[in-house]
C-alpha cells in the first residue's frame, strides 16, 4: 500500500465518529406487537423518511410516519391556485440513470420513472457569457471550449477525472442502493474493506480529500472559466477554499445526465410512496406532530405527539438534527458536548419565491433560466413549470416560480403588518427583474402568491426555513445518520450525504439498510 493510501486511511478511521461495533437494536418483524406499537417510527414524510419507511415496510417491518403537516412530502410537494400547480422546492432531481440511486429506489417500489419526471432544459448567463440545456458532458464541454479555447484540454481532462471519480464513488450502488461514504466503508467492510476502497478508488479519495478551489487550480488558469464552472456545478453557494470537492462531484451528475423534473407535480411521487408504505403494511398518519422521543436509559422507547403515545426500540427522524436533538430528547441523555457541537451547526442559505399563473406563451423558452448578471444581491432563478409539462397549468397559459437566496433574519415577525410589507416588497422586486427579462410579465398576472423563509419553517419545521439543510464544508463534516442514543437514527438532509431529493433519498435507504444489517439488496 503507498503512503498516500495509507495516509488517507488513517485519517478516515481517526475522523470516523463511531467504533465499528457501534449500537445495533433487533426489530423482529414476526413478535407480537401491543396496541400503537411499532418496528419502526419514522418522524417526518420528507423523501429521507419516505425512503426508509418505504424500504422497511417492504421487508416486514410494520413502520409507522408521523407527519405533522396535512400532506407528506416536506420541501417535495406541491400546490394549486386557480387551475395553476407549484412545487414547494423540487427544481432539478438528479439519480435517475439507468441504476442511478433514485432509479434503484423507483424500480424497488415497482414504480415507473417516466410517470414521476420528465427532462429539464436549462439556461444559464454569467459574466456576459449564456450556456443554454445540458446535452450532457461533450454538450456542455463544446460550449466551453468554444468561450474559452485555451483551456479546452484542461476540460477534457477535468472531466475525465470526474468521471471516473463518480463511477468509483457510485461503485456500491448496485448492492446497497447508495453509495458509501469512506465511514460507512470502514463500518460495513472493516479495516480491510476501506484498504481495499482505497487501492480501488484513487481519483474518488483524491476528490475527497480536496477542496472545490483545489480541483478548480489544478486544471484551469482561466479565471472566467472557473467562476462559469463554480457558478453552474457548484449548489453549495460558498467559498470555494471551504467547498469540499466531493460535494462539487455529487452535482457533475447533472452533468452527466441531465436534471429531471416533477411530471404531474412533486406531489405525485410522494403520495405514491405513502400508498406503497400503506398497502405493505405501515401507516402515515398526518397532523400528528412528534413532541417528544421516549427514552430509558439512553436507548428510544417511542414517541409522544400531542395526543398519544406510540412505543419503538427504533425511531428514524427525518427531522433537521436541531429539532431533534434540542427539542425532542432529554438533555440529560446527551453529553453536554454534544449538545454544544449540534447548537454550533449553521443552516444553509434559504429562500424567497413568487409562484405566478400567468397569461404569457412561454413556450420558446427553456424551464429553467437562472442569470447572475442581474443588479439583484442574488442570482434570478426562473422556473417555467408548464414548459416542462403542461399540466401545471390551463390551456394557453403559464405557471412561473421565481426564486432568489433570502435571508432569515430579513423578515419580522409573520402576521405582522412588518412582515407583509416586506414580502410584497420582495415580490415585487423580482416580479419586476422577470418583467426585465420578459416585457409584459407583471401586466399579465392572474395568479400570485410568496414564500418568505418563515413560510418555509412554518411548513416544513425547518430551522430558519432553511431548503438546503445544515451548513457543511471542508471544516464541517456531515452529520452520520446515528446519535448517541441507541435506536435513534437521523435522515434527511442533516445527515450525510445532504440535501436534494437524491441525496436525501440516501439517507433514508442507509437508514434502512442499517437497520436490516446491510444485506445486499
Amino acid at each position: 500500500m503507498n503512503n498516500k493510501v495509507e495516509d488517507n486511511f488513517k485519517e478516515i478511521f481517526a475522523s470516523s465518529g463511531f467504533e465499528l461495533s457501534d449500537w445495533q437494536v433487533d426489530a423482529d418483524p414476526t413478535r407480537t406487537l401491543a396496541e400503537n406499537e411499532f418496528d419502526v417510527i419514522v418522524i417526518g414524510s420528507g423523501i429521507g423518511g419516505l425512503a426508509c419507511a418505504a424500504l422497511l415496510s417492504k421487508r416486514g417491518y410494520r413502520t409507522l410516519v408521523l407527519e405533522h403537516h396535512s400532506q407528506v412530502g416536506g420541501y417535495y410537494g406541491a400546490f394549486e391556485r386557480d387551475g395553476f400547480l407549484f412545487n414547494t422546492g423540487a427544481m432539478e432531481i438528479t439519480g435517475l440513470w439507468e441504476d442511478g440511486p433514485l432509479d434503484l429506489f423507483l424500480k424497488d417500489l415497482g414504480l415507473i420513472k417516466e410517470d414521476f419526471f420528465v427532462r429539464n432544459a436549462y439556461n444559464y448567463k454569467l459574466g456576459g457569457n449564456e450556456i443554454k440545456a445540458f446535452d450532457g458532458v461533450e454538450g456542455f464541454k463544446g460550449q466551453l471550449a468554444v468561450l474559452f479555447p485555451e483551456e479546452a484540454e484542461n476540460l477534457t481532462a477535468f472531466f475525465e477525472d470526474a468521471r471516473v471519480a463518480f463511477d468509483e464513488w457510485y461503485g456500491d450502488l448496485e448492492k446497497y442502493g447508495t453509495h458509501l461514504s469512506p465511514e460507512l466503508i470502514l463500518k460495513i467492510s472493516g479495516e480491510g474493506g476501506l484498504r481495499e476502497h482505497l487501492e480501488k478508488c484513487p481519483h474518488y479519495f483524491d476528490w475527497h480529500s480536496k477542496s472545490w478551489k483545489q480541483k478548480l487550480d489544478e486544471y484551469f488558469t482561466d479565471e472566467g472559466l472557473r467562476d462559469l464552472l463554480n457558478s453552474i456545478i457548484n449548489h453549495m453557494s460558498i467559498d470555494l477554499e471551504l467547498t469540499p470537492a466531493e460535494g462539487v462531484l455529487r452535482d457533475y451528475g447533472f452533468i452527466r445526465y441531465g436534471s429531471f423534473f416533477p411530471k404531474g407535480g412533486a406531489q405525485k411521487l410522494v403520495d405514491a410512496i405513502k400508498g406503497f408504505i400503506e398497502d405493505n403494511g405501515g401507516k402515515v398518519l398526518l397532523n400528528q406532530k412528534v413532541e417528544r422521543i421516549l427514552t430509558e436509559d439512553g436507548a428510544v422507547v417511542g414517541v409522544e405527539t400531542w395526543d398519544k403515545n406510540f412505543r419503538s426500540s427504533l425511531v428514524v427522524s427525518n427531522s433537521n438534527v436541531k429539532n431533534t436533538i434540542l427539542d425532542m430528547v432529554e438533555r440529560r441523555e446527551f453529553e453536554e458536548s454534544y449538545i454544544k457541537s449540534i447548537q454550533a451547526l449553521e443552516m444553509q442559505e434559504t429562500y424567497f419565491s413568487v409562484f405566478l399563473g400567468v397569461d404569457m406563451d412561454f413556450s420558446d423558452y427553456p424551464t429553467m433560466i437562472r442569470d447572475d448578471d442581474t443588479q439583484l444581491e442574488t442570482f434570478f432563478f426562473m422556473i417555467i413549470n408548464s414548459n416542462a409539462d403542461p399540466s401545471y397549468a390551463p390551456e394557453g397559459l403559464a405557471s412561473i416560480a421565481i426564486t432568489s437566496i433570502s435571508s432569515y433574519d430579513d423578515f419580522p415577525e409573520r402576521g405582522t403588518r412588518e412582515y407583509f410589507k416586506k414580502k410584497r416588497t420582495v415580490a415585487n422586486q423580482l416580479i419586476e427583474t422577470a418583467d426585465e427579462h420578459f416585457p409584459g410579465l407583471k401586466n399579465n398576472i392572474l395568479v400570485r402568491t410568496e414564500a418568505t423563509p418563515k413560510t418555509y419553517e412554518r411548513y416544513t419545521l425547518a430551522p430558519e426555513g432553511s431548503c438546503e439543510g445544515l451548513f457543511w464544508s471542508t471544516e464541517v463534516k456531515r452529520l452520520y445518520f446515528k446519535t448517541p442514543i441507541q435506536g435513534l437514527y437521523l435522515a434527511g438532509s442533516s445527515a450525510y450525504p445532504g440535501a436534494g431529493l437524491e441525496k436525501a433519498l440516501m439517507s433514508g435507504v442507509m437508514c434502512a439498510n442499517d437497520i436490516n444489517g446491510w444485506k445486499v439488496r
